[in-house]
C-alpha cells in the first residue's frame, strides 16, 4: 500500500504539525513509513523546502521509501524527486479559462506588479520603485501579509522609501472565487492597463521557478520582467519563449545578488517610462501572441506530464483534482 500526502488539502488540524524539519513534523507525516510500500509527498509546485535541509531529508528517507513530487525547472533534484514544472502553468490556465477574460483596454500605466504576500525581496523591489518615483506609475498591490517561508522565519524588509501602506486592486478577502485574487485569479481590466508585468516570484534563490504570475502575463499578452532566480529569463528562452530584447536589457538576469537584479528591473522601467506604451504594445504584438500560444502548446502536450502521473489511481483522496485539470487542459 502507498501513502499519499497532498499538502494543499491537509485538514486544518494537521497544520499544527507544520514546523518543517522538526521532529514533530517528521514523525507525524513519515513516522509510519514502515507500514507502507512507499510514502509520496505530492506537491508539484514551487514548494521545494522539503529537500533543502539535508540532515532532515536523510532522516525522512531512513524512515520510509520516499517519493517527492516538485514543480521546479532544476536539473539537479534528488533521485527520489519526480519533477513536474508545468503543473502550476496547467492550474493557471485552468483558472484563466474558468474565471478570467481578455479586456484589451488602452494601456495607461508603465507596469503592473502584484504582491499578495510580503516576501523580503518584494519589499526590496517596492522600496527601489519608491526611491525612483515609480510607485504611482503602475498598478501596484501590497497587502502586507506577513508569512513565514515554511521553515524560514518571516523577515520584514526595512523600508527606507516605500510607505508600506496596503494597496489593493481586488478584494482578496471576500471574493467567492476559489483563491484570493491578485496573484491567482485576475478580475479587473487594471491587469491589462499596465504595460510591463513585473513578476516578483515566490522563489528567488537557487530554485528555478516561474509560476502563476508568469502564466498570467503570457495569457493576457503582456511583456514581463521577473524578479526570480538567477538566469530565469535565459531558462525561459531555452524553453522556446521569446524575450523582449527590443525593450529590455537582460544583463540583470545573470547577477548573483537579488539587490542587483532589483536595480536592473527598475532601470529597465526607467528607460521606457517616457515611451508611448500602446505603440510599444503594437510593435511587439506578434511576439506576445507567439509566447501565449507557445505556452498553451506546452501545457497541452501530454509529454510534459510525468509518465508516473498517469498510473496514479484517481480514487486516491484529492488526486481527482489534479487529474481533472490535466484531462481538461490536455484534451
Amino acid at each position: 500500500m502507498i501513502k499519499y500526502i497532498t499538502p494543499w488539502f491537509l485538514p486544518k488540524e494537521e497544520f499544527k504539525y507544520w514546523d518543517l524539519y522538526s521532529d514533530k513534523f517528521i514523525n507525524h507525516f513519515f513516522g509510519d513509513g514502515d507500514k507502507y510500500e512507499k510514502i509520496v509527498w505530492f506537491h508539484p509546485s514551487e514548494y521545494n523546502r522539503i529537500i533543502e535541509d539535508s540532515q532532515a531529508f536523510e532522516k525522512i528517507k531512513n524512515m520510509c521509501n520516499l517519493e517527492i513530487w516538485l514543480g521546479n525547472f532544476n536539473d539537479n533534484n534528488p533521485s527520489c524527486v519526480i519533477n513536474w514544472p508545468t503543473w502550476t502553468w496547467l492550474s493557471s490556465y485552468d483558472n484563466f479559462t474558468k474565471y478570467e477574460k481578455i479586456y484589451n483596454p488602452p494601456v495607461d500605466k508603465l507596469y503592473t506588479c502584484l504582491n499578495r504576500k510580503s516576501k523580503y525581496w518584494r519589499g526590496m523591489l517596492l522600496d527601489e520603485f519608491a526611491k525612483n518615483d515609480l510607485i504611482d506609475d503602475g498598478y501596484l498591490s501590497w497587502h502586507d501579509i506577513a508569512v513565514s517561508d515554511n521553515h524560514l522565519p518571516y523577515k520584514p524588509y526595512p523600508f527606507k522609501y516605500f510607505d508600506n501602506q496596503q494597496r489593493a486592486l481586488d478584494d482578496i478577502h471576500t471574493s467567492d472565487l476559489p483563491y484570493g485574487n491578485e496573484g491567482f485569479i485576475i478580475q479587473g481590466n487594471y491587469y491589462e492597463r499596465g504595460f510591463v508585468h513585473i513578476l516578483p516570484e515566490a522563489i528567488v534563490d537557487d530554485t528555478m521557478y516561474m509560476g502563476n504570475k508568469f502564466a498570467q502575463a503570457l495569457l493576457h499578452c503582456r511583456p514581463f520582467l521577473g524578479l526570480a532566480t538567477k538566469n530565469s529569463h535565459m531558462k525561459l528562452k531555452e524553453l522556446g519563449f521569446e524575450l523582449y530584447d527590443e525593450l529590455f536589457n537582460y544583463e540583470f538576469d545573470n547577477e548573483d545578488k537579488i539587490e542587483t537584479r532589483v536595480k536592473g528591473i527598475t532601470e529597465n522601467l526607467i528607460n521606457i517610462k517616457s515611451e508611448n506604451y500602446n505603440s510599444l504594445l503594437h510593435e511587439i504584438k506578434n511576439k506576445l501572441e507567439y509566447n501565449k500560444y507557445h505556452f498553451i502548446n506546452l501545457i497541452k502536450n501530454k509529454n510534459n506530464v510525468p509518465k508516473e502521473f498517469w498510473d496514479i489511481d484517481s480514487t486516491i483522496p484529492n488526486m481527482n483534482y489534479f487529474k481533472s485539470i490535466v484531462d481538461k487542459c490536455t484534451n
